[in-house]
């Protein structure tokens, strides 16, 4: 009867260990899921930022047809009396391909804050390359957003503005912690239509 209990001990420390160690890959496991995801993020946010410096050509030529306008709305701005809404829209309205242009940055934004208000993009990474960009694009054609939403009822530019208003009101936000299991809901989540 000693010998069928003195293999108990061995057999219980076995099924200890076994649990433990099974435990200890879980938890490994988990953070390298973890860190695989905030890298999937970060490398959104660049492949977006590669489409904005110019690796698109499409990109490449809203770029310049931009630094163009935003050319022609600085020196229309130092005339007496210059009603800057009106230029803006006019403009827009007159020019396809400023148009064209208009309307790929802001569904770019529009892309971009959908995907960091789903957690696909991560939010640190954009405002930091992008927060810059953002703001000058808003002031630049915000008349012309609004307009298109006045009066045509386009939900276009409602994204991009939602973000532009989360990162001048939000400090840049702390990285998550690993532990973190909950996505949090986007803050311009309920922009998206």
């Amino acid at each position: 009867m000693n010998e069928a209990r003195s293999g108990e001990p061995f057999k219980t420390s076995v099924a200890v260990l076994t649990l433990v160690a099974g435990l200890a890959a879980a938890i490994l496991g988990y953070f390298e899921y973890k860190a695989n995801q905030q890298d999937t993020r970060v490398e959104r946010v660049m492949r977006y930022s590669d489409i904005l410096r110019g690796k698109s050509e499409g990109y490449r030529d809203y770029a310049t047809t931009l630094s163009n306008f935003s050319f022609a709305y600085w020196t229309f701005l130092d005339t007496p009396g210059a009603d800057a809404e009106k230029f803006v829209t006019d403009t827009i309205k007159a020019d396809p391909a400023l148009r064209e242009a208009v309307t790929g940055y802001t569904r770019f934004f529009d892309l971009l804050t959908i995907c960091i208000a789903e957690d696909l993009c991560d939010e640190r990474t954009a405002r930091a390359l992008f927060v810059h960009d953002l703001e000058e694009f808003h002031n630049l054609t915000f008349p012309w957003l609004n307009v298109e939403q006045q009066q045509y009822g386009a939900h276009g530019g409602k994204p991009l503005i939602c973000l532009r208003n989360h990162f001048r009101k939000s400090k840049t936000p702390a990285p998550p912690p690993v532990w973190q299991i909950v996505r949090p809901a986007g803050s311009c989540s309920d922009t998206t239509e």
